[in-house]
């Protein structure tokens, strides 16, 4: 497959119309339509269904879609770190996850030493972030511990936030200053869908996992925290820094506190570039000296 094609590939899918990816493009329009034609056959697939003014992938298409974006993204990466010059630091450090106050910190004090080197943060659920930072298009990923340390690296950030649920001030539970593993496993929940986090929360109840009335669960959160609170859709487990609205809804901790820390997470072995090399050696050596 061309590199080329899939780019173009990239911008009819989003489109949704061959006449005006090609408009985007600026190439005709019968060039486009035989590029995909050729690269369905040479994949043996159908990637659309073609409407009167609209084409829809398939769900092949949408495959292709998401690792086509991967296998640009990492072509433009690369491009950048081999034409960068080999004696001035610049090029571009990726990061993925929850951004937070310390690492941008860290990313500061780099950015002072190292003014040519510039930052992208991505945003989007933990299963994403780590297939990207798997197929190196980002170089660190900012998650909640706990790390699976068979497969990569990382260091604890001092970021510490505790887990609770958030409840409307008429709700029977809101007169309560903590929520107890006792009552938890009474509690129909809405929790994370990282099953590492819903174990920590299963052993700090003292029970297993299929003991907890699970009755949700969520990547992440793009919205106000207190609408399940609202809707009386469960009880959400978040954190005590998603709390937005104190009028109305209270944020009730777990207790004991059940604390969770972030860590800057990469690949065992990573393939870096320059910046990026730099950087971890440079946090690296603030956590020693810390």
């Amino acid at each position: 497959m061309d590199i080329h094609v899939l780019e173009n590939y990239i911008v009819i899918a989003q489109e949704g119309n061959i006449t005006k990816a090609a408009a985007t493009l600026h190439i005709a329009q019968s060039s486009l339509s035989k590029q995909i034609l050729d690269l369905e056959a040479e994949l043996g697939k159908q990637l659309f269904i073609r409407g009167k003014r609209h084409i829809t992938l398939t769900q092949d298409g949408l495959h292709l879609y998401h690792r086509a974006i991967e296998l640009v993204d990492l072509m433009h990466k690369t491009q950048q770190e081999i034409m960068s010059d080999t004696y001035e630091v610049d090029g571009q450090i990726t990061f993925g996850g929850t951004l937070n106050q310390q690492v941008l910190s860290l990313t500061q004090a780099f950015h002072t030493l190292y003014p040519k080197v510039t930052y992208h943060f991505y945003s989007s659920d933990a299963v994403d972030i780590m297939q990207r930072l798997d197929s190196g298009t980002i170089d660190y990923a900012i998650l909640l511990e706990p790390v699976d340390v068979s497969k990569y690296d990382y260091i604890a950030l001092n970021h510490q936030i505790h887990w609770g649920i958030i409840v409307n001030q008429n709700d029977s539970l809101s007169k309560k200053e903590t929520i107890t593993p006792t009552d938890l496993p009474m509690l129909p929940i809405v929790i994370h869908q990282r099953i590492e986090i819903q174990h920590y929360l299963a052993n700090w109840a003292n029970v297993s996992l299929n003991q907890l009335n699970i009755i949700a669960t969520y990547n992440v959160l793009n919205t106000n925290p207190t609408i399940f609170a609202q809707s009386d859709f469960g009880y959400l487990v978040t954190t005590n820094e998603a709390m937005i609205d104190t009028e109305n809804y209270r944020f009730i901790p777990f207790y004991p506190y059940l604390p969770m820390s972030f860590a800057l997470v990469w690949k065992h072995h990573p393939t870096f570039n320059k910046p990026a090399q730099l950087f971890l050696e440079s946090i690296r050596n603030n956590n020693k000296q810390e």
